[in-house]
């Protein structure tokens, strides 16, 4: 008898000592799983420099945006521009990103928004990513749903099953088009976020008219010192050439026009191609944008098109565009207009609020080499 007893005391105590080591391995997990970790690491992006990124949409539809000197270029846009502010934040947000993993599996996926109408996935490509059957992907994520509390998402690296809570709202960052068709993330304006000429500043615009209007040119000037004390007031002035001579202007009516410019939308994108319909090659009206160093942007105003719209080619970008028709002569404004009265502003009702983006969490900076 005291046999038997003997025998089951040290199975209970084998079977208590493998139950203590079951909950601390258990609890060594939940301990490992509960550390702030960072999603990639920057060794993986400069071993495998970036030169796309590719999005993935709830409804499968694949866009592509590939770094080309500089700016992002959609593919499936005829390569017209992606929202430059926008674009530059996914890699360094994605090295800033740090979180805690929720679950191991994918089990419960739908409770974080993955997998459903919140799914968005963002893939870091090489250079390879039009050719390769696999897109050539170095990392990604699955995004899933925003936590607005912590202003943070539900992710899941591509390949894996662990999700995880990370420190960045991701859907605060990428802009999904209202309009079916229309990638993602790309610039509505028909000159672009990516084009420099905006911080530089604008020294110039001249309007050659082909339609039978009046073409001029309107620059900024230096005062000379004595006007400048004289008049109390900033040393430079706008003035307007045009046939009969050279006249002063509201620099506020500049600055208006000049805004609208640099933010007038695009009905339309054209696809690319020497074609004699689109009007370039006789076009109504030609518009050159000086910077002030020197860097001229020109906007060819091309002919009307059977569908509707006003084809407008871009130096810069070299995009082909549609303008609203309606739009069409706040874009190429009669000179009376820049001699009119600020009062009577017709661009100030068309000039939309700048953009606001979202702000990067203290993270990496990029080096060079991590772009192609």
């Amino acid at each position: 008898m005291w046999k038997q007893l003997f025998i089951m005391a040290i199975l209970l105590a084998a079977l208590i000592g493998a139950d203590r080591y079951i909950q601390h391995q258990r609890a060594d997990e939940r301990k490992a799983s509960a550390q702030v970790t960072e999603l990639f690491s920057t060794a993986m992006f400069l071993e495998n420099p970036v030169a796309a990124f590719r999005l993935i949409t709830a409804d499968d539809r694949e866009w592509t945006y590939i770094h080309d000197e500089g700016i992002w270029r959609s593919v499936e846009a005829f390569g017209a521009p992606g929202i430059q502010s926008r674009m530059e934040l996914l890699l360094p947000s994605l090295l800033s990103a740090r979180g805690v993993i929720q679950a191991k599996t994918s089990e419960h996926q739908a409770h974080f928004g993955l997998g459903g109408s919140e799914r968005i996935v963002i893939a870091a490509c090489g250079p390879a990513v039009l050719t390769d059957p696999d897109g050539d992907v170095i990392a990604g994520i699955e995004i899933g749903r925003a936590i607005p509390e912590t202003n943070s998402t539900f992710v899941r690296r591509l390949g894996e099953q662990a999700i995880w809570a990370v420190n960045i709202d991701f859907h605060d960052i990428i802009k999904l088009s209202e309009v079916p068709g229309i990638p993602p993330m790309l610039d509505p304006n028909i000159i672009p976020e990516a084009w420099p000429g905006a911080d530089v500043g604008i020294q110039s615009v001249s309007v050659q008219r082909f339609d039978g209007g009046e073409s001029y040119r309107a620059q900024r000037v230096e005062r000379t010192p004595a006007d400048a004390e004289s008049s109390r007031a900033v040393p430079w002035e706008w003035v307007i050439e045009i046939s009969d001579g050279t006249y002063s202007i509201d620099p506020r009516l500049v600055q208006s026009y000049f805004l609208f410019l640099v933010r007038a939308p695009f009905a339309g994108i054209l696809r690319p191609g020497n074609r004699p319909e689109l009007g370039f090659e006789d076009p109504q009206a030609q518009i050159d944008l000086t910077t002030a160093d020197g860097e001229v942007l020109r906007l060819l105003v091309g002919a009307r098109q059977p569908r509707g719209g006003v084809a407008i080619l871009n130096s810069y970008t070299q995009v082909g565009y549609l303008l609203d028709p309606n739009l069409l002569p706040l874009l190429v404004p009669d000179a009376d207009v820049l001699l009119g009265d600020a009062l009577d502003d017709p661009w100030e009702p068309h000039i939309r609020p700048e953009r606001q983006f979202p702000d990067l969490p203290e993270g990496v900076e990029l080096p060079a080499e991590m772009l192609r």
